[in-house]
């Protein structure tokens, strides 16, 4: 995902969030750029500064919104990256969590939401927070079978956990609810596929731009 200017692989050990929710990078990922992030050459195009390329940290690593500098950025997909047996081990340990936790996911509504609740280490009173979803509603889609919940809320609780979207689709799938081809459905589907590690805020204020209602209140 892209975070913090940089293009870095998606997994906890590399992205967590900030006080207010947003994504950013990790402290371990800050001092190991090179084992989870993509590399690019830049090149100068444009500089003011009579020194050229001799000032390439000022000019560039440290650059400004009003710096009239302007540069040329290039995948190095030709560069051997050191870390690849690291990434690997990455990939694969995420991979094996996620597999746990689908092959363990109960196949009832409830007791698959307290244990994802459990999984991600969130309080009733923390997902409301961070899902728009009140505490109420929260505490009855985890103890009532028979309580009907919409597929707007299920969405919102996705994101408030940051559900990978396999993990979210698997926990419709087991409820009342789900997904049609709709152009609005079609947009809560790239909400959980590229917008559940961001905040409620940011999901709603994208659905209200398109047109729609947001998901929750946003309490």
């Amino acid at each position: 995902m892209f975070v913090d200017s940089h293009f870095c692989i998606n997994a906890p050990k590399y992205v967590t969030t900030d006080d207010i929710g947003n994504p950013c990078l990790t402290t371990y990922a800050l001092h190991h750029m090179d084992e989870c992030c993509l590399l690019f050459d830049l090149s100068i195009q444009k500089s003011a500064n009579k020194y050229g390329q001799q000032f390439y940290t000022e000019c560039v690593l440290y650059r400004d919104s009003t710096s009239d500098i302007v540069f040329e950025a290039r995948y190095s997909d030709s560069k051997i990256n050191d870390n690849t047996d690291a990434q690997a081990l990455t990939i694969q340990a995420y991979n094996k969590e996620l597999a746990s936790v689908l092959q363990t996911l109960p196949r009832i509504f409830t007791t698959a939401l307290i244990s994802l609740m459990e999984w991600k280490n969130k309080s009733v009173e923390a997902l409301a927070s961070d899902s728009g979803v009140s505490d109420r509603t929260i505490r009855r889609m985890r103890n009532e079978e028979s309580y009907e919940t919409t597929v707007e809320s299920i969405i919102a609780i996705c994101v408030g956990l940051q559900l990978p979207p396999e993990v979210s689709y698997a926990l419709i799938d087991i409820s009342t609810c789900s997904l049609n081809n709709s152009e609005k459905h079609l947009t809560y589907r790239f909400i959980l596929n590229s917008k559940y590690t961001h905040t409620i805020y940011d999901c709603n204020a994208l659905l209200r731009r398109l047109g729609y209602d947001p998901l929750t209140k946003e309490i």
